[in-house]
This record gives structure tokens, sequence and C-alpha cells, in this order.
């Protein structure tokens, strides 16, 4: 598993992609740290706010990006799938900020001739074609948009439940922010934040549930998560996320603690 992050393993500042190894398959129990490899500032990708990175479909070349230069740089590694060693930074993107700026995520298709990249600031999906397959140098000038809009603002943590749902054959039930899913048999919920307040939503329904999250820091949204998921009529049976910064004890399992 791999996870780009703004920290070192001590949580200080730091540019690095973490490499881990599950002992046990799908066990996050079983992690164990084999690599942290730092990406330096080299040539023009002076990035210090990585947010995404993807893989080659055979592990021979890793790709980078960050909201800092709205840039992509590409690693080509001589042992597949394993940073530990024959990592060489390869080619760097132009600019993509003329699409969105503030790089979110990044995804190939099936065969890496399209690139899409999600932005924050103008919630749109971009589409690049590429000439030559998972080659950024060949990505085209133009690209194709979709407007994402209020659909999934601040909505992340739908990605690990998705995946895990589908792993292990369960559904998937949205909680989502006032106003974003349709407006039939729903439960709200408001809390406080250390900013203001804010309501959430979810499905009226029956049967057990695992709540997935991202990040988790202060613990007011996942505490509010807690409580709907009780109010539309479900059992609670676990809390999972990737990240625990830890400004506050939180009764949650996650694959990485700060």
């Amino acid at each position: 598993m791999f996870v780009a992050t703004n920290k070192d393993f001590s949580g200080n500042p730091g540019v690095a992609i973490f490499q881990f190894k599950l002992t046990t398959a799908w066990d996050s129990s079983t992690l164990v740290c084999e690599k942290i490899y730092e990406v330096t500032e080299i040539g023009v990708f002076v990035e210090n706010q990585l947010r995404t990175l993807a893989f080659k479909p055979d592990g021979t070349k890793m790709f980078v990006g960050g909201k800092t230069t709205d840039k992509i740089r590409q690693f080509d590694l001589s042992n597949a799938w394993d940073l530990r060693s024959g990592v060489t930074p390869g080619e760097i993107s132009d600019s993509l900020a003329t699409s969105d700026t503030s790089m979110r995520n990044i995804q190939f298709n099936s065969d890496g001739t399209a690139l899409y990249i999600a932005g924050d600031t103008n919630a749109r999906m971009n589409k690049y074609t590429l000439s030559t397959a998972y080659d950024i140098t060949t990505l085209s000038s133009t690209f194709s948009t979709f407007d994402l809009g209020s659909r999934v603002d601040d909505m992340r943590g739908f990605i690990f439940a998705a995946a895990l749902a589908a792993t292990f054959g369960g559904g998937l039930r949205l909680i989502r922010k006032e106003g974003k899913l349709p407006p039939h048999f729903l439960v709200k919920e408001s809390y406080d934040l250390e900013y203001g307040s804010d309501t959430i939503e979810m499905k009226q329904g029956h049967g057990s549930v695992i709540l997935v999250d991202d990040v988790i820091a202060t613990g007011g949204t996942m505490n509010a998560s807690e409580n709907i998921v009780s109010n539309a009529g479900y059992d609670l049976l676990d809390k999972l996320v990737l990240i625990d910064i830890g400004i506050a004890e939180n009764n949650v399992k996650s694959l990485i603690k700060y």
C-alpha cells in the first residue's frame, strides 16, 4: 500500500510517499512500513503539498501530484511496486492549473491513454488524452471537463468505503452534508465545529454498518455520524479511517496515526 503525505513518520513537515506491506492481506493490523521515499525538490517540481498518486498497472511507473504546483511528476521504478531501490525521477508535466487548481486526485483509464484530474478550486473533473500511454510528456494541451459543482465537495470517505464494500460484497450508504442527498426519508444530525456548526443527512434504513472516512481530527463529524447511524435505524459495527491526526482521543481504527 502506498500513501502520499506532507508529514514524515514522526509527524514533522516533509513531502514523502510511504510504502507499507501487509503481512496478512487486507488486515491493517499487520501493516509494516517498508520505505519512506522523500519527493525532493528536483528541477521545477517544488511541491510541498502532495495530494495524489497513481501507478502504471505493472508497477513500473509512479505519478505524483500536488496543489502547490498543479503539476504531475513521473517516477520510473526498476523494481515493480517497490520504492526501496531503483527509483528514478522522470518527466514533469506542464502546469495543469488552466483546467483547475489545487489538484485533488489523478486517475488513468484502463490503457493509459487518458488522464482524469480533479481539482478543488472549481470542483471539476478534467480529462486529458495521452498520445503515448502513461507518458505525461504527451498530455494533450486541450481537455474536456465535467463540472462536479456541489455534488462531491468535501466528499472523500466514500472512495474508501466503496472499495471496501466492493471487496467484501457489502452495500454502500452515504452520509452527506445537508442538501446533497435526494430529499426522501432522510434523518438529520447537527453538530458543532471549531469554526461554527454543520448538519449531515442519511437515508433511513436497517442493518449493520461500518463508518468509513479518510481523516479524523477532533472527532466532531465522526461523533455526529455515530448519532445519525443510530437515529436512521442502523446498528454500528465499527469505525475506520485512513489517517488519525490524533487531536482528540477517538475510538476508531486507523491505518496511520500521527
